[in-house]
């Protein structure tokens, strides 16, 4: 699949001939500079199981090949759905706030094809209306005309939400937050990465939200840093829903903690998947870690740990409170109230 001559060739065809029939070929890099779109094969089973369809998931039986977007850009993907001109909908999310069990969990419905995280979408900045159509047509892709996917993107990729929903202008997205302080018990109790690897996009995106933020990005600390992700992602979902108020559905993670079918149920019919709806209060995902299922996990055990990590970051996580508080902005102070 890797050196396709031209579009005679009969490996072409049966190239275009897969991509169409189902979603076993995931598109996984798109190289707009060379205009080569990169594959890698998955099965359903595996669709199911992962996490994070990124180089978590990889292994050494993993199959991968390059194709020209010229080979492949005219393939119509709409007979792939069974809802026509709505191919997908959206989770997008603040990070650390359960969006991975929210996936989960919604995927146990017969009509959810769930995907979480598909790594293209981190690299995918166009602004082209088509390419994003022609992308989100391939991540649409179903193993059932009854089924209609819903793709959770990687936090930072909510930047890109307002474009693709106004293209997508029949996609709908459930916005998942969390408040402040268990936000930053949560992330710095794990990996930072992500909080600095994209802490200078993050000022940059809060400055083009209207937020005044005093100070220089390089004095901050940890702690402030933290908290400036929250925001900017916060901030970023708030937009999002007040210019889609009929397309979005706020909740937050302690709504889904307190009442889950509740919660579920509503998410469920915003979405349009008819009932009956699965038993999500005894689903066995509630006993396990969602990122990584097989592992014992549960509310109690959340708990404990972000009651732990409080107690071991409570400098940090009193700096990142203290540092949203000061900030002098109608937006910040609308959500800290909400």
């Amino acid at each position: 699949m890797s050196q396709i001559p031209s579009d005679k060739d009969p490996r072409v065809n049966q190239l275009r001939e897969m991509i169409q029939a189902s979603p076993l070929l995931l598109p996984w890099d798109w190289d707009q500079i060379s205009g080569r779109i990169e594959f890698i094969s998955l099965t359903e089973s595996e669709y199911l199981q992962a996490s994070f369809l990124d180089e978590r998931m990889l292994s050494e039986k993993s199959i991968r090949g390059t194709v020209p977007y010229a080979l492949i850009s005219d393939i119509d993907l709409s007979h792939r759905s069974s809802i026509g001109s709505r191919p997908c909908d959206f989770i997008f999310h603040v990070s650390h706030c359960g969006s991975t069990l929210l996936s989960r969990l919604l995927g146990s419905h017969p009509v959810c094809f769930a995907l979480r995280e598909p790594r293209v979408l981190r690299s995918f900045h166009s602004q082209s209306p088509e390419e994003i159509r022609w992308l989100f047509g391939l991540l649409s892709r179903t193993f059932s005309q009854t089924q209609r996917a819903l793709i959770k993107s990687t936090s930072f990729t909510s930047q890109f939400a307002q474009n693709w929903l106004s293209v997508l202008q029949d996609s709908k997205a459930i916005l998942l937050t969390m408040p402040l302080e268990p936000f930053l018990a949560a992330v710095l109790d794990g990996s930072t990465i992500d909080i600095q690897n994209h802490k200078h996009s993050r000022w940059k995106r809060l400055q083009n939200l209207g937020c005044h933020l005093p100070g220089e990005l390089d004095t901050l600390e940890v702690g402030q840093c933290a908290a400036m992700s929250w925001l900017c992602e916060s901030l970023t979902l708030h937009k999002l829903a007040s210019n889609h108020p009929s397309r979005t559905h706020s909740i937050d993670f302690d709504s889904l903690i307190r009442s889950p079918a509740q919660t579920l149920e509503q998410c469920a019919e915003f979405l349009n998947y008819p009932s009956p709806y699965p038993d999500w209060d005894r689903d066995p995902l509630w006993q396990q870690y969602a990122k990584k299922p097989g592992v014992s996990y549960n509310t109690l055990t959340r708990d404990k740990l972000l009651n732990a990590s409080r107690q071991k970051h409570a400098a940090e996580i009193q700096q990142g409170i203290r540092w949203v508080l000061t900030l002098q902005d109608p937006q910040v102070a609308d959500l800290l109230n909400r």
